[in-house]
């Protein structure tokens, strides 16, 4: 038996001594992910809630108008905001 007779008889092994193995637990895991994602985003889409709106009504339109407005600016008290617009320009030309 000649050296090259040898060498083909002995087994060809991948390197690392292991066989290669098929990608089928790969493909499988990445139908599993791909399957769990897509029946998250449907239950996702599905159980998303619409914000509901307010309907219109004659009582929310009534506190819109002119007179009603101006009725809830003159309950303002507005007497302290100069004291606190000088205090606060204190302040600021101590930085």
């Amino acid at each position: 038996m000649n050296e090259n007779e040898a060498m083909s008889q002995m087994p060809l092994n991948t390197p690392g001594g292991t066989p290669e193995k098929s990608g089928k637990g790969a493909l499988v895991g990445a139908a599993i992910i791909v399957t769990i994602l897509i029946a998250g985003g449907i239950y996702f889409f599905s159980n998303r809630m619409v914000a509901p709106t307010a309907p219109e009504d004659s009582a929310t339109t009534a506190q819109n108008d002119a007179t009603s407005i101006e009725a809830d600016l003159n309950t303002i008290d507005i007497s302290g905001v100069d004291q606190d617009i000088e205090a606060m320009d204190k302040e600021s030309a101590g930085l």
